[in-house]
């Protein structure tokens, strides 16, 4: 959760800091899943290899139906912020998703 406050002192809106997580997380999936060689999909993706390099290598700490599990949560709440339903705290729970995890 410092990092999250890091970011906001930083001036780094919500939505801004929300759609970074779903999109990493997005990628992370992509390259899990993804039988095209990391070029292939780096130009997929219109990302550089480097960054499906090191999705690649994240995302073999997970599943692919726990990446999928991820990017589902996150890209709902994302909706839910942008649409007016849930205001700022909307970061913390995404945060709190992620973080399961990690314990």
């Amino acid at each position: 959760l410092d990092v999250l406050k890091t970011l906001l002192s930083d001036g780094e809106s919500p939505s801004s800091i929300l759609a970074s997580m779903t999109a990493q997380y997005r990628r992370m999936f992509e390259a899990r899943i993804s039988s095209l060689s990391q070029d292939d999909l780096a130009k997929a993706l219109s990302v550089r290899p480097g960054a499906i390099s090191i999705a690649k290598n994240v995302a073999a700490r997970y599943t692919p139906m726990e990446l999928k599990k991820y990017v589902d949560t996150l890209h709902n709440l994302e909706y839910a912020f942008k649409s007016g339903e849930k205001e700022a705290q909307v970061l913390h729970e995404a945060f709190a998703v992620l973080l399961k995890k990690r314990t």
